[in-house]
């Protein structure tokens, strides 16, 4: 690639739009021509990081990031990066050592904070206690010292009036998040809620519009510092402010410690506690956090809805259900299509049983990490160390559209859900295109997830008590193809008539829950 820029900054600017417009591998090349000139170039080295990632070239993007710290080894956002990397490819251990890295460098670094919690969520050895004092350190650090000292709210306080509902995300678009909104928001009963959004994403796409048709008003607050969206939020006099983020990428969680509005709620985006004193409630249900445990193990107070407490909008563009692959292919195909973060090997070591146990079995994995090679010979590895041989294991990373994505579906006869922390989307994907999921009860809401979703659709016989109970389950409906065949066909429409893709009665139930806790703020 020629550029016609002869200063360096000139070109480094234009590998930022290169890479803005997606052209990953051109804008890797106007970095590395920074890079030539000027060796010791900490944003290209930082932004050659970040391309190379983005290009799923997770080895790559390692070397690079350990390059910029052989250089600068005082910089936090490098160890933060490489955290991030490193969790994308599994490496839980490794991950968690460089975000506590990035820390002590900066320990006003909010979203390596928040990276390093959500990375604790995959690690099967850390217990509630210890996960929950992990999350509290959070309001210790960054959450009373932004609190303007002198807060009232001018809000209305009559308790039959419309309440004014703000959602705040930076994920209003193509995303799993919005599965799980675009038939709440619609949904809303406009004579009782009026529905704001408060959108963080830089790029807005077809998914996004389609958010927005069921908003009342839609702020684009991408670029926005904490204070001024403080203001608006203010402005707009917001009775009800719901985090649909938690401490994942993109999070408004310090804006949450300034409180905004008068009642706060976190919902859908994380497994656990934020450890915010200024989140007041949780949303989540009965299965996914049982009554007594996990209120010990919470900031916030839980609201558990009746049947679940999220509610799935099928992808519009899904394609039909096919036929049960073993027919054709003579063996049975497992598969999960979840986050390697989420592989721990723990999963590998179950999941190896169950292969054992079923002759000529194969599991196919799907991420977009697996295009690179050193990430495939580590799950490799992974398999190998329980005697499970790589001719055993496909793999394929990434697909083009949502279409394409689901239909790689169609090669799996039966999911199996990741432990300690569960898929989500991938479980409601899969069951969409008719193929169940076999999870394995956890003792945390992570570890919940598909339990509570399997039990909304009958079907908690999926769901193993312990390893073995789930390789008996998983045994016995591999061994079982017309059962398969008849559960296959009848997934989808069983999805339908459940509690878990019926919006106008989920947004219902949760406008019972905000209209409680109003009037709880206001007695």
């Amino acid at each position: 690639m020629t550029i016609a820029c002869e200063n360096s900054d000139s070109i480094f600017n234009e590998a930022i739009r290169l890479r803005n417009e997606g052209l990953l591998a051109e804008a890797a090349d106007a970095f590395r021509s920074v890079l030539s000139a000027h060796p010791e170039h900490l944003s290209a080295l930082v932004e050659l990081g970040n391309t190379l990632y983005s290009q799923a070239l997770m080895n790559d993007a390692v070397e690079q990031y350990r390059a910029a710290i052989r250089l600068y080894p005082h910089v936090a956002a490098v160890y933060n990066n490489l955290g991030i990397v490193y969790q994308e490819q599994g490496r839980t251990d490794e991950a968690i050592a460089e975000y506590r890295r990035a820390l002590e460098l900066d320990p006003g670094y909010t979203m390596a904070h928040s990276n390093l919690l959500r990375c604790l969520n995959f690690h099967p050895a850390i217990d509630n206690a210890a996960l929950f004092e992990a999350h509290k350190s959070f309001e210790t650090l960054h959450g009373s010292l932004r609190r303007p000292h002198e807060l009232s709210f001018p809000n209305n306080r009559e308790p039959d009036r419309q309440l004014r509902i703000g959602y705040v995300s930076p994920d209003l678009g193509n995303h799993s998040v919005a599965y799980f909104v675009t038939s709440v928001f619609p949904n809303h009963d406009r004579t009782r809620f009026q529905v704001f959004c408060y959108s963080d994403r830089g790029k807005e796409d077809k998914s996004t519009e389609r958010i927005k048709q069921g908003v009342d008003v839609w702020r684009r607050t991408s670029g926005m510092d904490d204070k001024t969206l403080f203001s608006l939020i203010r402005n707009d006099a917001i009775d009800i402010l719901v985090d649909l983020a938690g401490h994942t990428g993109g999070n408004r969680l310090p804006l949450f410690a300034m409180r905004p509005a008068p009642v706060q709620v976190t919902w859908l985006g994380y497994p656990n506690t934020t450890g915010l004193a200024t989140m007041d409630y949780r949303i989540v249900d009965d299965i996914s956090d049982p009554p007594g445990e996990a209120d010990r193990y919470h900031s916030e107070t839980l609201l558990r809805l009746p049947n679940g407490f999220l509610c799935f909008d099928p992808p519009v563009d899904a394609p039909a259900v096919k036929p049960l692959p073993m027919l054709q292919n003579g063996f049975v195909t497992f598969g999960s299509f979840n986050a390697l973060a989420k592989i721990t090997d723990e999963a590998v070591a179950l999941w190896s049983r169950i292969l054992a146990r079923v002759p000529g079995s194969r599991i196919l994995l799907k991420n977009k990490c697996l295009f690179d090679e050193s990430t495939r010979n580590r799950l490799y590895g992974q398999f190998a160390v329980h005697g499970i041989s790589s001719d055993r294991l496909m793999m394929t990373p990434y697909t083009l559209t949502t279409e394409e994505h689901l239909d790689c579906y169609s090669h799996l006869d039966i999911s199996l859900d990741t432990f300690p922390y569960n898929g989500t989307t991938t479980t409601c994907e899969s069951l969409w295109m008719g193929v169940p999921v076999i999870g394995l009860l956890g003792g945390r809401h992570a570890s919940r997830v598909t339990a509570s979703i399997l039990t909304r659709l009958g079907l908690d016989s999926l769901v193993g008590r312990d390893a073995d109970e789930c390789v008996e389950i998983s045994v016995h409906l591999a061994g079982r193809h017309e059962l398969l065949e008849v559960v296959r066909n009848g997934l989808r429409e069983r999805m339908r008539r459940s509690a878990l893709c019926d919006g106008k009665g989920f947004t219902r139930e949760l406008e019972n829950a905000y209209r409680n806790i109003w009037m709880s703020s206001i007695l």
